[in-house]
């Protein structure tokens, strides 16, 4: 289960045969104007990330979205 780090903690996942799951620690402060994570986060409850369960690489928001929560998430 990797994880990232950033001026404390920032983003983690784990990885599965049919599926992925990630989300980013502070997410509950992150600016998510576009909805990306409200639209799968309950999706397999708590242990899915605030992602969501991912099965394609289409199920990850854009990458302007996911550059935003990065840059977002070390100011927090």
């Amino acid at each position: 289960m990797p994880s990232f780090e950033y001026k404390g903690p920032m983003f983690g996942f784990a990885a599965f045969k049919k599926h992925c799951v990630g989300g980013f620690w502070k997410h509950k402060l992150l600016n998510d104007p576009k909805g990306y994570r409200g639209e799968r986060k309950n999706q397999g409850g708590e242990a899915m990330g605030n992602l969501g369960c991912m099965t394609s690489v289409k199920d990850l928001p854009p990458g302007k979205a996911i550059i935003d929560f990065i840059k977002q998430h070390k100011i927090k």
